[in-house]
């Protein structure tokens, strides 16, 4: 599986892994998760680069806050 393929299987992956936890699911706030902090954020933004070839800005991503809101705005930066 690819970012291409399946982007909001790669990103749940890559978000799990950030926040290491088994898997996550839309409705999940953010801030619960114990390992969410300001260097899980620059993982997630590095990540979404790295994997999307998306630039996340910082207000973008404090805007986000649930994985269902995260997936969002990723997908929408997405080019269609």
């Amino acid at each position: 599986m690819d970012a291409t393929t399946d982007p909001l299987g790669k990103l749940r992956e890559e978000l799990a892994q950030i926040l290491e936890v088994e898997g996550v699911e839309r409705d999940q706030k953010l801030v619960e998760f114990e390992t969410w902090d300001s260097l899980a954020a620059l993982s997630i933004v590095a990540a979404v680069h790295s994997d999307f070839h998306v630039i996340l800005r910082s207000e973008e991503l404090a805007g986000a806050k649930t994985i269902g809101n995260l997936e969002d705005l990723v997908l929408s930066k997405l080019p269609r």
